[in-house]
């Protein structure tokens, strides 16, 4: 369940991808067109943040979230799609950073499917243009999401 303390702490979170020459860090909401220019490059016209850590945003053993992600990891690569490794932290609070991946090409339905799988809350969703998006899991709380102005 999404709740505002949780939705909130996904707005503040930096969502940050590991690049060679500077890291690429994204909002919950926005346009980011070094996102847009990394797309492009890599011929897709949507990508997915996620990650297999903390299912249902509860905090596990180091092992499992370990286990989960290599998994995560496997999918992606059974899929063939291009990713990056990244990381989710927030600036201020006290929330362990989480390993993540941008999946390049991935549609939205796919990606829900994989963050559902991992039991994931919701996942970050970039589109052309290099405009992001938080996604709901559970379309039906979406709503709860739904921020009226960039953070």
């Amino acid at each position: 369940m999404i709740t505002k303390e949780l939705s909130d702490a996904y707005y503040g979170t930096d969502y940050i991808i590991f690049m060679e020459d500077e890291n690429l860090v994204l909002g919950a909401l926005g346009q980011s067109a070094r996102l847009e220019s990394l797309m492009k490059e890599d011929g897709v016209s949507t990508c997915a943040y996620i990650t297999a850590y903390s299912p249902d945003s509860k905090v596990v053993s180091p092992d499992e979230n370990t286990r989960n992600q290599k998994a995560l990891i496997a999918d992606i690569s059974s899929k063939h799609w291009k990713y990056y490794n990244g990381e989710g932290k927030h600036p201020s609070n006290n929330w362990p950073a989480e390993p993540s991946i941008l999946i390049m090409g991935i549609k939205l339905k796919e990606a829900r499917d994989l963050a559902l799988r991992y039991r994931q809350i919701a996942f970050l969703f970039g589109t052309s243009g290099g405009k992001t998006k938080l996604i709901a899991t559970n379309e039906k709380e979406q709503h709860k999401l739904e921020h009226p102005s960039p953070c």
